[in-house]
């Protein structure tokens, strides 16, 4: 495996790992809504929805906030990514798209690319 695909497949690993967890956070933000709704006509449940909102309600909405802009970061990080790694693919024949060959231009290509993904983070 070249060191691109090993860089992809680490990139994908954790896209993947991401895209559940975003899941989840969908799944918790509808069961949310359910309780919000049940609370109108349930005294129980808009009690304890009230005291979550007294303890965590600012914090929970500017973490939300966080984490969808994080999410977008993440996403035009890896939009990057992919365009790069396909300007890469493209611009070698067929046989010679290894990483691992002893060309000069391996480490000038990983320095450029650190120094994109870091300037894209900042």
């Amino acid at each position: 495996m070249t060191e691109l695909e090993q860089v992809s497949a680490n990139v994908e690993r954790e896209r993947y790992r991401l895209l559940c967890e975003l899941e989840r956070f969908n799944k918790l933000k509808e069961q949310y809504m359910q309780l919000v709704e049940r609370a109108q006509t349930d005294p129980r449940i808009a009690a304890q929805l009230s005291e979550f909102e007294k303890a965590y309600g600012p914090e929970f909405k500017a973490n939300t906030e966080t984490l969808k802009a994080e999410i977008r970061k993440a996403n035009d990080q890896y939009q990057l990514f992919i365009a790069m790694k396909n300007q890469n693919s493209s611009s070698f024949p067929e046989n010679q798209r290894s990483l691992n060959n002893d060309s000069a231009a391996a480490p000038e290509k990983k320095e450029k690319v650190k120094s994109i993904l870091q300037s894209k983070s900042n």
